[in-house]
């Protein structure tokens, strides 16, 4: 599914990188690096644990970046959020 999503997302202009919420030490450190250097980060619920989507929000309001919660992981609601995060 991540390449699906890539392509999806590259199609359209955005640069991707997929974190897998895997939320060791190392991989909270690399989240918060992805979204420091992200213009919108797209969190998908239904995947992701809650500890990771909470730490996704927090670092996003930390470092002011928009972040966008997706139901789930299927192309259909990516590209709907890509549509509203276009049109911003």
């Amino acid at each position: 599914m991540e390449g699906m999503l890539r392509q999806c997302l590259e199609e359209r202009g955005f640069s991707c990188f997929y974190h897998p919420g895997h939320m060791t030490s190392s991989g909270c450190r690399r989240l918060e690096e992805a979204v420091r250097r992200s213009r919108c980060v797209l969190c998908c619920l239904r995947c992701n644990s809650h500890g990771a989507c909470l730490a996704a929000k927090k670092f996003c309001r930390k470092h002011g970046v928009p972040i966008r919660f997706v139901p789930n992981a299927s192309i259909s609601s990516i590209k709907k959020v890509i549509t509203e995060v276009e049109l911003c």
